[in-house]
């Protein structure tokens, strides 16, 4: 049975004695913020306390899971926003689940050989933080500070901000986005000097993309680095272009992860470098990348639904149009890919997502932390009341830890009979050094 935000803010105000707003707002004015709802910030801070504060090894209050496609030579995956811990971890691979171990990598890491590839992955591990990506091109023109990409819409302010990070790529190196000149659709980026790079600075048509400052997502490392050639498909072989600088309309049949745009240039070649756009029928370009050797593999992978018309762009690297003779496409089928398992925070309560996400069991340790919260207001900070919610809110999320471990346990080998035999009746007793038909 769920509950409500509604549901809880009036059991709350019953158990703290006041029926009616008073000293819990539910529109306070703070130096900082205005029109607080009091009562719904301490359930909605309670229930994220009780996630974290109940989970334990294999067991969480809330489950998230996600599938994310396995990617050539890759080590670091970036986590879901909402993560907080790895339950469980998987490799898909030829139609079987292989179980990835836990393993200090960080500690380890001066002993892993980066050349090293293997069919799936064996061990994982959880550290470092990294911002989200929130674009990945290519530099038009470039310099020490500042760097100049004619393809993306910078006006918006969804490609990056002052404080964000940009990272060059192909040089290796990185820097503090220091301020965004705005010229039409196109964008100058200043940069307040490169880091940790060969040249650090910016070339034409070197590769770089910009993350947030705010560092909010986990990075899995895994090991070792997969080939992924089973999983990597030709969706569209070595087919004519058809003349126009334009590939209008490509459609595909299903679902799949980009890698890679082949194209074939006709004489006299670009000097420069080409770009490859995919971009869909509405122009907004979904990603950019320089083609080497006439291949645009495209890193960070593109998900691309089945059924939905795009665009694909040539260019030179001032823009102009490149008419190729050929083309192929790559893409990862999905048929490979990382099945994670993770425990998760809820989702804010509020008018729009007013029911809470946890299960009915947990909703007393909500109030409860929520109580000890409101009672530090009423009573002007920590006292006895607010000190006796806290130690029945320490209790009741050890009754949770309790009932998960024995919700889920099998009933069978929960009670055996000690006085007489010792054996658990069963269908069939197998020994338990025989394996079980997993294949």
């Amino acid at each position: 049975m769920s509950f409500t935000l509604k549901d809880l803010k009036t059991e709350l105000r019953l158990r703290i004695g006041e029926p009616t707003d008073g000293t819990v707002g539910s529109s306070v004015t703070y130096q900082d913020e205005t029109g607080v709802d009091e009562a719904a910030l301490a359930l909605n801070l309670a229930q994220n306390k009780v996630c974290d504060d109940a989970l334990s090894t294999g067991f969480a209050l809330l489950q998230g899971r996600k599938k994310m496609a396995v990617v050539s030579s890759t080590r670091e995956y970036s986590l879901p926003s909402d993560f907080t811990s790895v339950l469980d971890l998987f490799h898909l691979h030829n139609g079987s689940y292989y179980r990835l171990s836990r393993h200090p990598l960080r500690m380890m890491k001066d002993r892993l050989s980066v050349s090293t590839t293997g069919s799936t992955y064996s061990h994982y591990d959880v550290f470092g933080r990294a911002g989200d990506v929130l674009v990945e091109s290519t530099v038009t023109t470039g310099g020490v500070t500042t760097f100049n990409d004619t393809l993306k819409n910078f006006s918006t302010g969804s490609l990056g901000a002052v404080g964000d990070i940009v990272f060059n790529i192909t040089d290796g190196s990185y820097g503090t986005i220091t301020g965004i000149a705005v010229g039409g659709n196109a964008g100058t980026v200043q940069v307040g000097g490169l880091t940790g790079g060969r040249n650090n600075e910016f070339d034409s048509n070197d590769r770089y993309h910009i993350e947030t400052k705010e560092q909010i997502l986990d990075v899995l490392h895994v090991y070792p680095a997969i080939t992924a050639g089973g999983d990597l498909v030709t969706v569209q072989g070595n087919t004519a272009w058809g003349g126009s600088s334009i590939l209008t309309n490509w459609i595909l049949a299903d679902e799949v992860i980009l890698y890679s745009i082949s194209v074939t240039l006709a004489s006299p070649l670009p000097v420069t470098p080409v770009r490859v756009s995919v971009v869909d029928v509405a122009n907004a370009t979904l990603d950019t990348v320089v083609a080497g050797s006439n291949e645009a593999v495209f890193s960070e992978g593109i998900k691309l639904d089945g059924g939905v018309a795009r665009n694909i762009t040539v260019t030179d690297a001032d823009g102009a149009s490149v008419t190729p003779t050929y083309y192929s496409i790559k893409a990862y089928s999905g048929t490979e890919e990382l099945e994670l398992y993770y425990s998760r925070i809820p989702v804010n309560m509020s008018a729009n997502t007013d029911y809470s996400e946890l299960p009915d069991w947990a909703r007393e340790s909500i109030l409860l932390w929520a109580i000890y919260l409101t009672s530090c207001k009423i009573f002007g900070g920590e006292s006895n009341q607010s000190a006796q919610a806290r130690t029945q809110y320490e209790f009741e999320v050890q009754k949770i830890k309790r009932f998960m471990r024995v919700k889920d346990q099998d009933r069978l080998n929960l009670v055996t009979d000690v006085v007489a035999s010792r054996t658990i009746p069963t269908h069939k007793n197998v020994p338990t050094n025989i394996a079980l038909p997993l294949g």
